[in-house]
């Protein structure tokens, strides 16, 4: 069990509601609601009953909230009575990474960083991969994450999750394009043909990854809007203007008012890669966020949930 997960949990469980811990905790409610559900889901048992009043402790959560307040207490002190005496790391680092996993991944970082490193000043960077290799070679960048990137001598590359590239559209708005999907569940690379697409500019490694797959297939998409921002092509897509091309991570906890339907691509996946250059010596400051960063990638690929349901021939 993650620490942080039950701290969180024990906030909600005292305030009775979200939006108060949320607050006290100084974190978003939606990143809030996913660890206690994370936690729910590895002990098996619900923790909270949730309504529009709030959030109560069900005889579960009070009996848990019981047992572990005390622990969490005593390892609070405990810390803090160390971090005291120890020389934290200090400084500022600067985080890159590519628009797929912002919306997703900064804010858990950001978290995880100053709940153990509060001396710690964090700056990010977004970018394509080539702006983003350009500040790890310059040194104005000292690690990113990025997708499937290429082999530079420089640089060090620490593959952290997988995950497939995914057809998004709008239920009801759009054609379905699979109305006939294979036994495998995936939708094959020449389904994409004609669709009108949203999707990143060149050079991006998400649109470089695409371009490759097609043109082995033999065609080109048939590209509407380029832009290079997720919460905006999802937009796009909830207008019903297009369909867009997407890793499960950049559509997870999806806000808009229409239902999406998204199903994986044949033979595309997003490869979220750990980059740094190939130094023998880092400091402290960017080992902790290294670190930080793995702790969230881990987590997101154990605990990943499919927020956007499979077509059902809509």
């Amino acid at each position: 069990m993650d620490l942080r997960q039950i701290r969180y949990f024990i906030q909600v469980a005292e305030s009775g509601s979200y939006n108060a811990a949320a607050a006290r905790l100084r974190i978003s409610q939606s990143s809030l609601s996913r660890r206690v559900s994370d936690l729910e889901a590895e002990l098996g048992i619900r923790l909270l009953d949730r309504d529009a009043h709030g959030a109560q402790a069900t005889a579960a959560g009070q009996e848990f909230l019981h047992r572990t307040k005390p622990l969490i207490n005593e390892l609070e002190i405990v810390r803090e009575e160390f971090m005291a005496d120890s020389d934290l790391p200090s400084g500022e680092v600067t985080v890159g990474t590519s628009p797929n996993f912002s919306r997703v991944m900064l804010g858990d970082v950001t978290e995880a960083v100053y709940a153990d490193y509060p001396k710690l000043k964090l700056k990010f960077e977004l970018g394509a991969q080539y702006a983003l290799y350009e500040g790890i070679d310059a040194a104005r960048i000292d690690l990113a994450v990025m997708n499937s990137p290429i082999s530079l001598q420089n640089c060090i590359a620490e593959p952290l999750i997988e995950e497939p590239l995914k057809l998004v559209w709008a239920k009801g708005m759009m054609q379905s394009p699979v109305a006939s999907l294979p036994a495998s569940g995936n939708l094959p690379v020449s389904a994409l043909k004609g669709l009108p697409l949203v999707t990143f500019p060149r050079p991006t490694g998400l649109r470089t990854t695409l371009d490759r797959a097609t043109i082995a297939a033999g065609f080109n998409i048939t590209i509407r809007y380029e832009i290079a921002d997720v919460p905006a092509q999802l937009d796009f897509v909830q207008r019903g203007l297009c369909y867009a091309i997407l890793s499960t991570s950049a559509i997870r906890h999806n806000r808009g008012d229409r239902e999406l339907c998204a199903v994986p691509i044949e033979g595309l996946r997003f490869v979220g890669t750990l980059v740094m250059r190939a130094e023998k010596q880092k400091s402290a400051a960017v080992n902790a966020v290294a670190n930080a960063i793995r702790d969230v990638l881990n987590s997101l690929a154990e605990n990943r949930t499919e927020e956007i349901p499979l077509p059902d021939g809509s």
